[in-house]
């Protein structure tokens, strides 16, 4: 992507929150779950983390941590190092604890007036109460907040990662890596939900 720093929109800015799941279910998909942040992160200028996009991350397994907030990186580098140190915890899945977190940390530290951004990076199987997940959804939106689910295992809930989303497009799954790259990336360069670009591909 050399032309990346060329179509970077300065007045895109973007508070950006990786969820990370680290439960006994994704064990095998892990360090791809890892890699998928660091690959995403590594699509954008470097320069743009110095002040346009905060970066804050979150693991869970039955209960969430954050692993660092927003302003406590401010190089694309640092940003990498960290997410690339999350470790593996095993254990029981639950969602709703790091969306509570996540909802948390976007009010105490995030910024107004910014694009919301969260990844999820997860295979769908909380242990939650469904009423609970709805809960935690309708909090998340309720925020302006948009949501990227993605599954890096081949075994995943899709309701659940969509109802996180409210939107099928924004859920990717079945080696969609690709797709979700290419759409995270537009949403980080210049504030572009998916289907922007989606709808404008057949007049290309």
């Amino acid at each position: 992507m050399k032309t990346k720093i060329e179509i970077e929109d300065p007045n895109c800015l973007v508070d950006l929150i990786f969820i990370v799941d680290t439960s006994q279910s994704v064990e095998k998909a892990f360090q791809k779950q890892l890699q998928l942040a660091a690959t995403l992160i590594e699509q954008i200028p470097p320069s743009a983390f110095n002040e346009r996009i905060h970066v804050a991350a979150i693991s869970f397994s039955s209960n969430a941590q954050i692993n660092f907030q927003f302003n406590e990186f401010n190089s694309q580098k640092e940003i990498l190092n960290a997410l690339l140190s999350f470790i593996h915890t095993g254990g029981n899945t639950s969602s709703v604890s790091a969306v509570n977190l996540a909802i948390k940390e976007i009010q105490e530290r995030g910024r107004e007036n910014v694009r919301r951004m969260i990844v999820l990076i997860s295979d769908g199987y909380s242990q939650d109460r469904w009423e609970d997940l709805l809960d935690a959804s309708d909090r998340l939106h309720a925020i302006n907040a948009i949501i990227y689910a993605i599954s890096a295992d081949s075994n995943y809930y899709f309701r659940e990662l969509e109802l996180y989303t409210r939107n099928k497009w924004l859920v990717y799954v079945n080696d969609s890596e690709k797709q979700f790259l290419e759409d995270a990336t537009i949403s980080l360069l210049k504030c572009q939900d998916p289907s922007a670009s989606i709808f404008s591909l057949p007049a290309q």
